[in-house]
């Protein structure tokens, strides 16, 4: 969990949930690369997770994000649209019954963001459905 995130004084702190691939490469990432560049502080609880390779805390992990989606697949993949996807995948396998609201919910309560701010933000799936049902104005029109 973390406490170094803009609603911390809201939520206290936010849990991160990794599948079981995600949570072995995070591991060997804490337990052998991070020691290698902390120079000795990996111990200390106020030291940051993520490091640069100078042992600094890293602040761009966002664009380190972005950018291995470019080059690996060519695709502007943002943390952002990581989590509109995850909340979209969400809402569908809740409508078809295939999980239930609270397993759908609970993916948004660890993003500290509000049911509001899930649909206003991340449910790109809504937005999509809008403009469809828009253009179908304009060809009544033309």
């Amino acid at each position: 969990m973390s406490s170094k995130f803009k609603t911390a004084a809201t939520f206290g702190f936010q849990p991160v949930t990794m599948s079981n691939i995600s949570l072995e490469l995070f591991q060997t990432y804490v337990d052998m690369l991070r020691p290698m560049v902390s120079q000795g502080r990996c111990n200390d609880p106020k030291h940051a997770l993520w490091l640069n390779w100078k042992g600094e805390k890293d602040t761009s992990i966002g664009r380190k994000v972005q950018r291995f989606y470019i080059r690996t697949l060519g695709l502007d993949v943002t943390t952002t649209r990581i989590r509109s996807l995850m909340e979209t995948v969400a809402k569908d396998l809740h409508e078809s019954g295939d999980i239930t609201l609270g397993a759908k919910q609970a993916l948004g309560g660890t993003s500290g963001h509000s049911d509001a701010t899930i649909k206003a933000y991340y449910l790109m799936k809504d937005m999509q459905k809008n403009v469809h049902q828009g253009r179908q104005v304009f060809e009544v029109f033309s």
